[in-house]
This record gives C-alpha cells, structure tokens and sequence, in this order.
C-alpha cells in the first residue's frame, strides 16, 4: 500500500499552538480538508481517510515574550524534509505572518513602496537555493493576489490558493497537478523521476492529447505509457499498444490500422487495428522513431486531433473511420528531431517540443536502492514454484556496486542483472557484489565463480520439484515485445545448458536408484538400461534405445558433456553406453570432424 503524500505548511495561524496543547484552527482545517497532521508539536485528531500526511511550520520563533520571523530556522525546516525520505511533495506557503512589531509581518521597502511579506522572502531565498528550487510551491493566502502576484509568478509558484475556496477536493486536485507523489507501478522517489510522473499526470489530464515520451533504451517509457493511461479520464476505457521495432512494414501497418478481407493473400476477414481497437480509450505506438516512411504519412490524420481518422489496408475512401483517443507515442531516439529520415510535419503534430523526457538510470542513482530491493522481491516470487528461493538481503557492499555501475540498458539491464543473480543463487540469503553480473562485468568475482557452477547434481531436477519445472517450461510465452525483450534476449544458451543440466541430473538420479548393490560393490554397478526404463517410463525400451538415449542427453551440450563425463556415475553410464553403440558414436564424432 503506497504511503500519503507528504507536504508541508508554513504559516503562523495553522503552524502555531494554544499553549503547547492544541491549535483548534489546525484542527478544523485538517478535518475540513483530510490532512493527517504529523507535525508532533500539539495532540493532533484523528482524520478519516486523508489525503496527505503534513506537517505545521509556524515560521516564527517566539524570543523575550516577542514575535518575530525566523527565516533561517524556516528553511532549515524545509530542507531538511526535502533532502531526507519521504520529501516533500509540496509546500503550501503563507505570505503574511503576524508578528508583535505593531503591523502584520509587512516591512516597508524604500525602495518599491509596496509592502515586502514574509513569505515572498521565503520564497526568494528558495528560489536561489539550487537545492531547494525544485521544491513545488503553491501560495495559500487570504489576500488579494493582484497586489502581488508580479512578485511571485517568476519564482517557481504552480498556484494560488485562496483560503477560503480550500476544501478536501480542491486540496487534493492541488497535490494531484503539482506534487511529486509516488507511484505503485513507476518504482522511485528521485527528482527527476517524480517530475517526470507529474508531467505526465499533468498531460494525461486533458485526454485528448498526442503524447510523446522520449527516453533512453529499458527506462520505462512503456510503463509510463501505461501510467498516463491511468491518469486519464479515459482510464476505464481501452488501452491498446503497437509495437514497431524489427517489425515489417506490412505488419506495422496491419497492426495499427487493420485490414479489410482480401487486402492481401490470406486476409480472409476484416480485422480493426490497434487505433480501432482503442477508440475512446489510449493508443500507445512503442518505438515511434522506428515507424516506416509510408506509415508516417498515414499517421498524419490519426495524430490531427481536429480529424483522428483511421484507414485499414484495402479500405477504400468512404471506409475511413473516425476516432475517439488520446495517443502516446515513445521512442528511444532522442536526436529524432534531426533525423532525415523522419517527417517534421508528423513531429510538429506529436508537438515534440513538449514531449516527456524520460530520465536515465544515471539521472536517477537515488532511486536504485528502491528498484534493486522492488527486483529482489519480484523475482523471488517469479521463482518460488521452480527453485524456491530463499528470502535475501542484498549486501551493503552490493548495494554500493550497483549505484556506482553505468547501466548502459538503464532500467532493463538492472533488473536483468538482478534477476541473473536470484535465478543462478537460489538458495543464498545475501547477495554480494561476486553474485552480480555487473555493466562492463561479463563474469562474476573469480573467487566465488565456483559456486555458480552449475552441476547436474544441484540442478533444480534433482530437488523434487520437477513437475513445477515442467509445468513453468511448457506455459513459457514469449510474444518478442520490446517491452520483455529483457527476459529473452541472449537466453537461448542458457535455457539449452539448463535443459541439458537439468536432464543429466535427472539420468543421474535414475541410475542411483537402479544399483544393485554386490558383496563384490557395495554401492552398485551402473546399468543404464533398467535407469532408461524408469526415467522415461518405458518398460519397452531396448538395450541399444536406452544407450541412445544415454548419450543423447550427457551431449545435449558440449559444456554439459565435459561436467557430465567427469562425474562418476554419468561417466560410467556415458562408457557403457558408447560401447553398446559405438557405431552411432562413431558417426556423430565424424559428422563433428567434417
């Protein structure tokens, strides 16, 4: 469950006390509005489901009986909650603060004639803190703002709020468009990680845009996609994605606009397109830098929101549907502007001069700890039917390795790498820097290379749980997204070493369960045919088929065979088997020469 968003309030009246016991106009702002108060300074009621949790500055420090405002101590207050977990997700600023000079907070300045509030030098010395800057500010005031807006539309304030027009909805539209608040399907709590969220919060709310992500290769522009969805007011409605890269022309073209029947050899009924299939709802077109010339063109009226119109392959004119959508278009190709390949036309419509940019893992290294901790978790529940993992931690020394390397594949690769060391080290309860196969790393510590050896006798068939293996091999899909190439890419070896590992331990453990021991050899001779027969479950298996099938599974794969043939039961039964059928060996060695 995502915890609330947490701001802070600077402002006399709410922030002050009624003799260090209550501030009833705390309490009926927070009941009125939903605000958890956390500030701890005075007992607090209790809210029913609030919107945030807050925190009360009074801004002011009370010295020899006297009023007056504390501008260092204010923005300590403020700093410290920005630099430390959660931070801020707003502040909510005050600009008179009543003191016992005689006037109400204002000092007079010589040389404007205009009154110089206490919360403008706040937000003046906020706005010059390269740290603080990013904080999001809106002014909650009772006054006029013609007076003064001039003196703060220029300093990073996203609103104006008007006590008196502050209510519970109000409220939270204000954190909602402005906050940076946490989400439970976009892991982080950086910067610019939160800004990208509001942003996309922010385009998301009009429901009609064309919204185009720009991002580095694995940084989640799909998930942002699927965020902006469910942001939208078109949430409840489809939501529909095309993905382009590596894909043929043809296809790109039938997958996002559809076809009529007989629009080509095998097109034996109409089928609507991606576009089709989201109206009223959100289009997403991954990779969009990758989009063929032809396509582009046709693209053009489904990105004019004015048109929103839709074509099928072999429509004719008086077939073209109109649409009802929002579409987000994503792309790894940051310098698309430039491209010659790329019609301006099509981006000025996706309006690229306002697209998201997605930042970078690098951009991010604050939220690696979270996402490292959030892959552990995820993968240790993918896993838990075949290897049954144990539950780990991950080693401060780990930790470190992991926020200091590159991640050139950003996102992508830090899972991957994550998910490398969880499936090779099942059974470990700490995952140390030689688990990780690190950027710029292909192997892991020499010194703890040999327990990631995988030998038949620890491959996951021999520890009872070979009917979920089964069962997890045969429900394996893989549809070649974009978006999981991740899972796939450069896993066929290791699947096939897997397979062929897994099989050999399986052969091993049928030929220990067949020895017969002998006064002669207390641990058994090895026969491989009664082992064949019991680990396929034939009993008509022949000698000669079960000496096949022997070799067959110790040369599934050449790294496999040597492990295989060092080892002595396989060894034997590997022996055994080449002597029954030396010519079928004989060939197969033959075949490898030529």
């Amino acid at each position: 469950m995502m915890s609330l968003p947490r701001i802070i309030m600077v402002d006399d009246q709410y922030g002050g006390d009624e003799g260090s016991k209550r501030n009833s106009l705390r309490e009926d702002l927070c009941s009125t509005v939903g605000l958890n108060d956390v500030t701890g300074d005075v007992a607090a009621i209790e809210v029913r489901n609030p919107i945030a949790d807050v925190v009360f500055c009074r801004g002011q420090v009370v010295e020899d009986g006297r009023v007056r405002n504390d501008l260092d101590g204010t923005l300590k207050a403020i700093r410290d909650g920005w630099t430390s977990q959660p931070r801020w997700a707003l502040l909510l600023l005050d600009l008179r603060f009543k003191t016992e000079e005689g006037n109400d907070g204002a000092q007079a300045s010589a040389a404007e004639g205009t009154p110089e509030y206490f919360g403008l030098t706040l937000l003046e010395h906020i706005w010059r803190d390269p740290d603080l800057r990013s904080i999001p500010v809106v002014i909650l005031s009772s006054m006029s703002r013609n007076e003064i807006e001039r003196r703060f539309a220029d300093r990073g304030v996203y609103d104006f709020v008007d006590k008196s027009d502050l209510t519970r909805e109000r409220l939270q539209q204000v954190i909602c468009d402005h906050g940076l608040i946490e989400s439970e399907s976009m892991i982080g709590h950086s910067v610019p990680f939160l800004n990208c969220l509001r942003e996309a919060r922010q385009r998301a709310k009009l429901g009609t845009d064309n919204i185009l992500l720009l991002g580095e290769s694995g940084t989640g522009k799909e998930l942002l996609a699927k965020y902006i969805h469910a942001s939208s007011p078109r949430s409840h409605r489809p939501y529909k994605t095309v993905y382009t890269q590596g894909v043929p022309e043809t296809l790109v073209d039938d997958r996002l606009f559809g076809h009529e029947r007989g629009a080509y050899t095998g097109a034996k009924d109409s089928v609507a397109g991606a576009a089709e299939q989201a109206h009223e709802g959100n289009l997403c077109v991954d990779e969009f830098g990758d989009l063929p010339a032809t396509i582009q063109s046709k693209l053009l009226r489904l990105l004019d929101k004015n048109i929103r119109e839709s074509q099928r392959m072999g429509a004719t004119s008086d077939q073209i549907r109109k649409l009802d959508l929002q579409v987000v278009l994503a792309t790894n190709r940051l310098d698309i502007l430039d491209a010659e390949d790329f019609r301006k036309d099509l981006l000025f419509r996706v309006r690229i001069a306002d697209a998201i940019r997605v930042p970078s893992l690098k951009e991010r290294r604050e939220d690696i700890p979270l996402l490292a901790e959030h892959f552990v978790r995820k993968c240790e529940d993918a896993f838990k039917s075949t290897l049954k993992p144990e539950r780990r931690t991950i080693s401060p020394e780990a930790m470190r390795a992991l926020c200091d390397a590159d991640w050139p594949g950003n996102v992508r690769d830090l899972e991957h790498a994550i998910e490398s060391a969880v499936y090779r080290f099942p059974k470990l309860r700490v995952l140390s820097v030689g688990h990780l196969r690190l950027p710029g790393r292909p192997s892991s510590n020499p010194n703890t290379e040999p327990v990631a050896a995988y030998t038949p006798s620890s491959a996951p068939a021999a520890a009872g749980n070979l009917q979920d293996i089964l069962d997890a091999l045969d429900h394996l899909e893989f549809s070649g997204s974009a978006g999981e190439r991740f899972l796939w890419t450069g896993r066929l070896p290791e699947l096939h070493a897997t397979l062929s590992r897994s099989s050999a331990a399986l052969l091993k453990a049928a030929l220990q369960a067949t020895r017969k021991p002998t006064p002669d050899n207390p641990d058994g001779k090895i026969k491989i045919h009664p082992a064949v027969k019991l680990a396929m479950g034939d009993e008509k298996i022949t000698a000669s088929k079960a000496a096949d099938v022997v070799k067959r599974v110790i040369s599934m794969d050449a790294g496999v065979q040597e492990e295989s043939i060092a080892d002595p039961v396989l060894g034997e039964a590997y022996e055994i088997a080449v002597r029954l059928r030396p010519k079928a060996a004989r060939r197969k060695h033959s075949k490898k020469r030529s």
